[in-house]
């Protein structure tokens, strides 16, 4: 895919006029699969300009493009609408701003940032290394499963299982936990690496 697209000029406003045409359209075949391609055209744009731009995409609510921004090399993004699973997957750098909700296993971050203004699906921050989620709605269990490094900050309440599997980096909740709930961390995991704060305090 990425070879193909080294071959074929095109600009910024066709990668955002392209996603804006795969949304249009009512009876698409598998869109939800389209997120990677329009990812890989941002990386190849970059790769051939050099420069860090700022592209705006819009969905309808009921479209969710999983993949989006995968491998994401160094732009800033802003997305008008939901999104579906994996989003900023192995995102490299750049930032990453989204007005609606994402989907499961979303936030396998290497590095940037990826804000929400909205809610998340299960495993945020699946596996990521470095960078930083913000989330200012609610999300579901596993925040920060496997995750090895990183931040993330969450505005709203958390679902249960909050560190499962992690190994490092920190996990910020600004919403109080049910003292009665034992199962909304896992203890197993905090260490010396893996940290998880509620309403600034440290949970040991």
């Amino acid at each position: 895919m990425y070879v193909l697209l080294e071959r074929i000029s095109f600009s910024k406003e066709d990668c955002t006029e392209f996603a804006s045409h795969l949304s249009s359209i009512k009876d698409i075949d598998h869109f939800s699969l389209h997120g990677q391609f329009i990812s890989t055209m941002m990386n190849v744009h970059f790769e051939k300009t050099k420069q860090q731009e700022e592209y705006i995409f819009r969905f309808p609510e009921e479209k969710k493009m999983d993949y989006f921004c995968y491998n994401l090399e160094g732009q800033n993004v802003r997305i008008f609408g939901n999104l579906g699973s994996f989003t900023c997957e192995k995102m490299q750098a750049g930032n990453v701003t989204i007005f609606g909700d994402i989907g499961d296993h979303c936030g396998g971050l290497w590095n940037g940032t990826m804000t929400v203004h909205g809610n998340a699906g299960i495993t945020l921050g699946n596996a990521m290394k470095d960078g930083t989620i913000t989330i200012f709605g609610d999300t579901k269990r596993c925040i920060g499963y496997q995750m090895r490094g990183g931040n993330i900050f969450i505005k709203g309440k958390a679902g249960n299982l909050i560190g499962h599997g992690m190994e490092s980096g920190r996990i910020y909740l600004d919403e109080s936990l049910d003292p009665n709930n034992t199962d909304a961390i896992d203890h197993r995991t905090i260490g010396q690496r893996a940290e998880i704060y509620v309403k600034g305090n440290k949970v040991s």
